[in-house]
């Protein structure tokens, strides 16, 4: 696989990727959404397109969902979960209601539940939400923290 480039021609990151047995689920960030933008309102804002490809349901949504200290602190909380495993219900929300990620505990100590929250933009007349749950084990959680880490340091907020 060669080299990926976003809209503004530079090279963009892998995608987090989340695989399990019935499916994976995948972030992908394309760049900020005002690249040359300093407002603080608008300048870390990315453009992600989020992804779940399952064995029954797909869905796709494209779109300014996430902001660049999102990835961060997702990342940082997947790792510290992944770590201790799951006290309780954790989530991590991007300001805009489009993805969110809950972890909770499950009924395999090497395991949590995590739920995925998708829904489409809200300025469309047909709203799409989704939301997948499924046990993952936690090296995976690790993963797809270290991927998300990966992404935070290609996007940083600025």
């Amino acid at each position: 696989m060669g080299a990926r480039h976003d809209s503004h021609g530079s090279i963009s990151a892998a995608p987090a990727i989340l695989a399990v047995p019935v499916g994976r689920f995948v972030l992908d960030v394309r760049g900020y959404q005002f690249p040359l933008s300093t407002e603080p309102f608008d300048k870390d804002w990315l453009m992600v397109t989020v992804a779940w490809e399952g064995i029954t349901i797909q869905f796709e949504q494209s779109g300014p969902f996430i902001l660049a200290s999102d990835l961060a602190r997702w990342a940082d909380g997947l790792l510290r979960i992944a770590t201790e495993g799951s006290q309780g219900e954790v989530s991590f929300a991007s300001i805009e209601p489009n993805v969110a990620i809950t972890c909770s505990p499950s009924q395999n100590e090497h395991s949590v539940t995590v739920t995925l929250h998708v829904q489409g933009d809200s300025t469309n007349c047909c709203v799409e939400r989704s939301i997948i749950a499924m046990d993952v084990d936690l090296a995976q959680v690790r993963e797809f923290g270290r991927a998300l880490a990966a992404l935070a340091s290609r996007f940083p907020a600025r």
